[in-house]
């Protein structure tokens, strides 16, 4: 019983780490574009090319969570991964350089 409540409960905080995840660094590039636009003079080719570096993004993260067997690195990535999006999602008010954003 105690393995499948800890299972359950991976379960449940991969869900709400990708719940969160998803919902503030991937829905925030969309809306924040065309302010980032308007505000810094930023073109439809460096818009599609931090587009292009998100995706690349998401692909990277999944990729590598793909690999990961052990829960308990599962459950510290997901973490990492949750904290690290709201920071860098924050951290792009700060600066209009296209290739910190890329960075970010």
């Amino acid at each position: 019983m105690a393995g499948h409540l800890s299972t359950w409960k991976l379960l449940c905080a991969s869900i709400a780490s990708l719940i969160l995840t998803m919902g503030i660094a991937r829905f925030a590039l969309t809306p924040l574009l065309p302010a980032m636009q308007s505000a810094t003079g930023l073109g439809d080719d460096g818009a599609g090319f931090l587009a292009a570096f998100n995706y690349a993004g998401y692909l990277s993260g999944a990729l590598f969570a793909s690999r990961l067997r052990d829960p308990d690195k599962k459950i510290f990535y997901y973490r990492l991964g949750l904290i690290f999006a709201v920071i860098t999602t924050l951290a792009m008010a700060f600066t209009d350089n296209l290739i910190i954003w890329s960075a970010l």
